[in-house]
Formats: structure tokens, C-alpha cells, sequence
């Protein structure tokens, strides 16, 4: 009985570690002022940023656009990215852009972003995505 109570727990254990590392692997980050903010790269060679923000008189930007190219396990920068986020953009945003222009060789690439609203100031990370 013991033994089964044991295995119970050890299981227990085991998948809240497995999805607590899932959940951060999906890049959902919040503050007084952000509920969330998620980065999607796609095969098309697009960025779209999705913030969601706990009042809609909120300003919305992105203080930093970066590229890295994936190498091994670190990332190699590639570029800076100009702001992808209208610069009048007050509440909720659902917004992408076309990045094909910094993406010029192959290989496996992922954006990290800083997301302004309110006072927060919130750093966000994309997927990867692999080019050929």
C-alpha cells in the first residue's frame, strides 16, 4: 500500500513539473497593467504580438525587437527590429508584421520583445521557427 501511495505521489510531482515547464514554454507574461502577452513567429516570416491589458486607456508599444538565430542552445543575435506596434495603439493589440527582410539565411530563429503599457515594462520571447 505504501509503495502505491509513493508511486502516487512521485507521478503527482513529476506532471506539475512537466506542466509547470510547459506553461512557461508558452511565453504568457503579466503585471498590474498586462494580463498577457504572447509572441508567435510563423513560417511566413511574420512576428504577431498579442497583448491583452487590464484597462484599454493603456498605451501599448514595444521598446525593443531583437532577432536571434538559434546555435546549439544559445541564441546568436541577428538584428534589431524596428518597433512592429502603431504607435497609437491604446488597449488590447492583435498585431503582425512582416520580418522576411531580417530572416535572410537559413536556420532556426525565434524574437525577443519588450511590451510597454501602463508603467510595466515586460519581456516576451517568441517560438522558434526553422527556415530552410
Amino acid at each position: 500500500m505504501k509503495k502505491i501511495i509513493a508511486s502516487f505521489l512521485m507521478i503527482t510531482l513529476i506532471s506539475g513539473l512537466f506542466s509547470t515547464a510547459y506553461a512557461n514554454m508558452i511565453g504568457t507574461y503579466s503585471s498590474e497593467e498586462i494580463n498577457s502577452i504572447s509572441l508567435i513567429l510563423s513560417a511566413r516570416k511574420k512576428i504577431t504580438y498579442n497583448v491583452v491589458v487590464t484597462k484599454q486607456n493603456y498605451t501599448v508599444s514595444v521598446s525593443s525587437c531583437k532577432l536571434y538565430r538559434q546555435n546549439g542552445s544559445k541564441g546568436e543575435f541577428v538584428c534589431n527590429m524596428p518597433n512592429g506596434i502603431p504607435g497609437s495603439t491604446n488597449g488590447d493589440m492583435l498585431t503582425a508584421c512582416d520580418i522576411s527582410e531580417y530572416i535572410t539565411s537559413a536556420g532556426t530563429y525565434y524574437v525577443r520583445a519588450t511590451i510597454k503599457a501602463g508603467n510595466s515594462s515586460i519581456p516576451a520571447r517568441s517560438n522558434t521557427c526553422t527556415f530552410d
